[in-house]
């Protein structure tokens, strides 16, 4: 294993290096000496195509000035960002070989070759692509080779420049980000859709009017008896929620202290109280069901038939996850009846 200095030292000039060589090979002909002091050297051509991008790592990476064969190696947490701007991927992660069905539902996949499943890239498949730039998922201050098998990360510093960008962000943050990296297109994209959900956003809001008296809880269901409360800026709907200023339950408070998500036995369940209950019911491999329990039923939100169920497609750091829930979550929002407890 490389050790980090030298580690770092090669995510910052191998790009450059590589570049060097592409631009020498494909100079056209009469380039040479022969033409004096006005043909560019190969030094500053090479600057020329890339520039410096830091990520969550904090290390200045070189990377592509405008990347044509981007190979992401999370779906969610890296690929969906880069195509919902409208940019091409080449290869993406997979989940037990098959691509993410929210990402593949939403977005043309023909053509984007996989590349191993999230936290296990296939190499030899990646470097088949001959991709420029390689985008992971950053997590609490890291980049996604901390869930990677030793090794790996040294090899796809081989084959191209490696980026991490921490998604688990408000989603104006991760998007600007990624459009940083992309590129002016990107930005540009980014403040369309910015603008455009902003614009969603107070229709939702001038519709629903004054949001005293409303409150709602978002709650997930776990296996082992287990429910779940969210912090007010976790998952999709909590950011929309406290973005419309609608009043949350007490325990919202006790989730965001706990780092998000709060967990609670069955006992507790009195205590997600709400006018309306938005339950997820996405996270399938962790989940439970526990709405025949008799404390659930007792449930203001239960007895007045305010539950909405909602799932993966509300998943996720992009605008367009954002427009979705809000689009849902909007009726179900201004046609709540209030004070139901």
């Amino acid at each position: 294993m490389f050790s980090h200095a030298l580690r770092s030292m090669r995510r910052t000039t191998m790009p450059i290096a590589v570049t060097g060589l592409l631009l020498t090979a494909c100079a056209p002909a009469g380039t040479g000496d022969d033409q004096g002091s006005s043909a560019p050297s190969t030094a500053a051509s090479a600057e020329a195509s890339t520039r410096a991008f830091v990520d969550i790592t904090g290390e200045s990476i070189e990377v592509p000035a405008e990347p044509q064969r981007i190979v992401a190696i999370h779906d969610v947490n890296a690929g969906e960002q880069i195509l919902s701007l409208g940019f091409e991927l080449v290869g993406i992660a997979t989940r037990d070989g098959e691509f993410d069905g929210e990402v593949a539902a939403v977005y043309e996949l023909d053509g984007v070759e996989p590349v191993g499943d999230v936290y296990t890239p296939n190499v030899e498949a990646i470097l088949a692509l001959d991709p420029d730039l390689i985008v992971g998922e950053g997590y609490d201050g890291a980049g996604q080779d901390q869930f990677m098998e030793e090794g790996l990360q040294d090899q796809l510093e081989a084959i191209a420049p490696v980026v991490y960008i921490d998604t688990f962000r408000p989603v104006d943050d991760v998007m600007t980000e990624f459009a940083e990296l992309l590129g002016p297109a990107a930005e540009d994209e980014v403040a369309r859709q910015r603008d455009e959900y902003q614009a969603a956003l107070a229709e939702v809001s001038d519709e629903l009017g004054d949001p005293t008296g409303l409150t709602v809880a978002v709650v997930g269901m776990r296996a082992d008896d287990v429910v779940e409360a969210y912090g007010p800026e976790t998952q999709v709907p909590s950011v929309i929620l406290t973005q419309l200023g609608i009043e949350q339950p007490d325990i919202v408070a006790e989730a965001e202290e706990a780092g998000g998500y709060l967990s609670i036995s069955l006992e507790r369940i009195p205590d997600l109280s709400a006018d309306l209950i938005l339950l997820d019911t996405g996270v399938e491999e962790f989940g439970g069901d526990y709405t025949g329990n008799a404390l659930w039923r007792a449930l203001p939100a239960v007895q007045a038939g305010q539950v909405y169920r909602w799932g993966a497609e509300w998943y996720g750091t992009t605008y367009h996850r954002f427009a979705i829930a809000l689009s849902e979550m909007g009726p179900e929002l201004t046609g709540a009846d209030r004070d139901v407890e």
